[in-house]
């Protein structure tokens, strides 16, 4: 018996789990992603059940479980990264779907239906994101504010060569392609120009 062939899917089930680093910077797969929203948002009323990418942006599939269950579907894509306000932007459009098979559960998708069309499905988002200050919802666009994320803050902050790193180095751009999350770094030619409390003289 010839345990090669198990061992080496297992090895290519992990690796797909796992960063790859570029010359430019870093491509998060899908599948990292995921289980890291899973662990993070799965409870009693949601959870996650996909995450995907391709070249114009991706999809996030939530389950919300009460009442009924009804699945959010979120297409989105990201907007150019506003680094000197150490800011990204994503615009994104709802989409639901009714996973209750009952009478009653056939009326409550209409009903949900009519609710994401007048805005009922960004409340339910704006609901389950509040204890995230870093995080604002507003109507198609989503925007995540790095300074607010204590883990991303303090990367921030790490000096470098007597500055900020990042006064030193910026997030340029997010491309989505190949099922993964591509962020993409680039050195900061004017460091004063990048920092968000310069003032003008």
């Amino acid at each position: 018996m010839n345990p090669t062939p198990g061992w080496r899917e297992r090895w290519q089930n992990f690796s797909t789990r796992l960063p790859a680093l570029h010359r430019d910077g870093i491509s998060l797969p899908a599948s990292l992603l995921l289980s890291q929203l899973q662990k993070a948002l799965d409870g009693d009323e949601l959870a996650v059940e996909g995450l995907q990418f391709d070249d114009t942006g991706g999809e996030l599939r939530l389950l919300l479980k009460k009442p009924g269950q009804r699945l959010l579907i979120i297409q989105f894509r990201f907007a150019p990264v506003d680094w000197p306000a150490r800011r990204i932007d994503v615009e994104f459009s709802l989409q639901g779907e009714n996973r209750d098979r009952s009478l009653a559960g056939r009326a409550l998708g209409k009903l949900v239906q009519l609710g994401l069309e007048s805005g009922l499905g960004l409340r339910a988002l704006q609901r389950l994101a509040a204890p995230l200050g870093w995080l604002e919802l507003q109507d198609g666009r989503a925007s995540v504010h790095l300074q607010q994320v204590p883990s991303v803050a303090r990367w921030l902050q790490q000096p470098l060569l007597g500055k900020p790193l990042a006064e030193r180095l910026q997030l340029a751009a997010i491309d989505t392609r190949d099922n993964a999350l591509r962020l993409r770094l680039a050195r900061i030619s004017n460091p004063a120009a990048q920092n968000p409390d310069s003032t003008a003289a």
